[in-house]
């Protein structure tokens, strides 16, 4: 997981930083062993990983919501995802993608995504999806 969040949310009545409560929602959940936290911009640290060789069956993307920097992460995810994973887009709903700032954000790359025939895009709720990678690229 790459984040930048630095917030303080309420939890349980304590004032706490939203990596350490999703840190701590990971641990409570019994896959502490199995999830790696990784602090840091995802446009810095994605391609660090790619370099290194890493692969994940699974990724959260809920970026700066703009669409470049949106359309970033998911190219980067894709190269490192295996096929039969999965990454969840979060904030593709009209209210984002209504910003002028942020371009259609998530919202415009589901089109880019639905286009390459390689994922089947599940819509959970009005804000968020799940993309399952069934073919790599030329497959």
């Amino acid at each position: 997981v790459v984040d930048m969040h630095y917030d303080i949310i309420n939890w349980d009545g304590k004032d706490v930083q939203i990596g350490d409560a999703a840190v701590r929602h990971i641990k409570e959940a019994g896959y502490d062993k199995h999830v790696q936290f990784i602090w840091g911009r995802s446009q810095q640290i994605l391609p660090t990983m790619r370099k290194e060789g890493r692969r994940f069956q699974f990724a959260f993307i809920d970026g700066d919501h703009r669409f470049s920097s949106t359309l970033l992460d998911v190219i980067l995810t894709d190269s490192m995802l295996d096929v039969g994973g999965v990454f969840a887009l979060d904030d593709i709903g009209f209210e984002m993608a209504e910003k002028e700032k942020l371009q259609g954000c998530a919202n415009r790359v589901l089109a880019y995504l639905f286009a390459t025939n390689r994922y089947r895009i599940e819509i959970q709720n009005p804000n968020f999806c799940l993309c399952w990678k069934v073919k790599e690229v030329g497959q």
